[in-house]
């Protein structure tokens, strides 16, 4: 359940992101702005970006897991199961 919940968070915040960031770019390029933010802007590296949302799913489950040990949720269920 953690897991889940853990993921459909990072999902809507990843693709808010990427959205976001898109969505200025053509922004920025339709206007034809510039200055160091839209300069920034249109230099990223959507290889860079996808590598850090991989990694970032990564340490998501890795936490998930961890709290989910920590508080022992699965001792409890196996617990709740037998009775």
């Amino acid at each position: 359940m953690y897991y889940n919940l853990t993921v459909t968070i990072v999902s809507v915040l990843v693709a808010f992101g990427v959205g976001g960031i898109e969505i200025l770019t053509l922004v920025g390029g339709q206007l034809g702005l510039s200055g160091p933010f839209w300069d920034t802007l249109a230099d990223l590296n959507f290889e860079t970006i996808g590598v850090s949302i991989i990694a970032l799913f990564v340490v998501a489950w890795a936490l998930s897991v961890a709290y989910w040990k920590y508080k022992r949720f699965d001792e409890r269920f196996v617990a709740s199961e037998r009775t």
